[in-house]
């Protein structure tokens, strides 16, 4: 399939090209029950992994995280839920502190029932984390996601926003899934990830041997309180994070209410 020639997919009609990316394309696409998100293999041998992140997606039916509506049992296609949101970053330019922590509540929610399911995201960054004008947040691509018990070998991935322990091969786990959570959160605040390089193979070893700049010296309304919070976070020892991410909405709605 090329973005110049869409064809069908079941009773879908590609129409518009959204995003592309290694082992598959997003398009706004047309279906007998009006717009969605077609998600389409790249080829053949990336339609296994296409099955299975909407098996994971019909395991983790959640208001905040992309719906499967339709999916080829093949693994060519998924249709899902067309979200009308930008990312994250995006949409926070120009929000104050408040505003950008009042939704974190909506993204925990999200990760909570994932990791019910025994679902790590794995990809936690503000291109996946999608807000509409109703500030609804919605969590999409699971396409990295693992199950708990599950061995993967090799790093998968976005440098800038993965865990330490990532980029040294260990197993995602609910920790590196709050280590993303922070990450996007940070540069919702700051407008850029924690660990920026103008060589992008230099993002594979400073999150191992550096700590993130304090968003403070980004933003001078960034309450102390929040700070230390978000840099707990981002903690290069994945045992000094929270284990669980189900107080966290709680926790930054209240620290950006202090002064």
């Amino acid at each position: 399939m090329t973005d110049l020639t869409p064809i069908e997919f079941g009773p879908y009609q590609p129409e518009q090209l959204i995003a592309r990316g290694a082992q598959s394309q997003v398009w706004f696409a047309k279906g007998p029950d009006g717009p969605v998100a077609l998600k389409v293999a790249a080829g053949e041998r990336f339609r296994g992994a296409l099955l299975r992140e909407a098996e994971l997606l019909l395991l983790a039916d959640h208001p905040n995280i992309v719906r499967v509506i339709d999916h080829d049992p093949e693994g060519e296609w998924i249709a899902q839920s067309q979200v009308d949101g930008i990312p994250l970053d995006r949409w926070a330019e120009d929000r104050s502190v408040r505003d950008i922590c009042n939704i974190v509540t909506q993204l925990t929610s999200a990760l909570q029932h994932l990791h019910s399911k025994g679902i790590v995201h794995g990809d936690l960054k503000p291109a996946n984390i999608l807000v509409d004008v109703d500030d609804k947040v919605t969590l999409i691509d699971l396409g990295i996601a693992t199950l708990s018990t599950e061995e993967r070998r090799g790093f998968k991935g976005t440098l800038g926003f993965a865990a330490p322990e990532l980029l040294r091969g260990a197993r995602p786990n609910i920790r590196t899934d709050v280590y993303g959570l922070g990450a996007a959160i940070y540069a919702a605040l700051i407008g850029r990830p924690p660990f920026t390089a103008p060589d992008p193979a230099a993002l594979t070893y400073i999150p191992l041997v550096s700590l993130p700049p304090p968003p403070s010296a980004f933003r001078t309304d960034c309450p102390v309180s929040m700070e230390r919070l978000l840099l707990t976070l981002l903690a290069r020892d994945p045992a000094r994070r929270p284990a669980k991410v189900d107080k966290l909405g709680m926790l930054f709605s209240r620290a950006a209410s202090t002064p």
